[in-house]
């Protein structure tokens, strides 16, 4: 009888054993699972700052372009501030303005459309 509880004792710490490693083996696994998740919050933040910081570049030298154009044009240089209107479009070619700009120096240049080497 004696030998049957201490093989039943045995037993005991067996399943238990088993189901602690089960257990570790699962905290392992979400642990692992949370780390991934940081790891790609962390890396959807950090293209979405390199995406805005690209973006404020682009609006940066658009806006200088456009900028120089506009001295240009008031200044009656229709031919240098279409090419500036030009790079602008360059950096930025889904800005209206600036092909509205454009059009509006090439206007006033006495030629329509796209001025040769603009």
């Amino acid at each position: 009888m004696r030998r049957r509880a201490e093989e039943e004792d045995v037993a005991l710490l067996r399943r238990l054993a088993a189901h602690k490693q089960q257990a570790d083996a699962a905290a392992a696994a979400e642990a692992e699972r949370a780390a991934a998740e940081a790891r790609a919050r962390a890396d959807a933040e950090a293209a979405a700052a390199a995406a805005a910081a690209a973006a404020a570049e682009k609006a940066r030298l658009s806006e200088g372009f456009k900028a120089e154009g506009n001295a240009l044009f008031k200044s009656g240089a229709f031919h240098d501030a279409a090419r500036a209107y030009s790079q602008a479009i360059d950096v930025d070619g889904d800005n209206a303005v600036l092909h509205s700009n454009r059009s509006g120096a090439c206007a006033q240049h006495g030629q329509s459309g796209r001025l040769g080497g603009v």
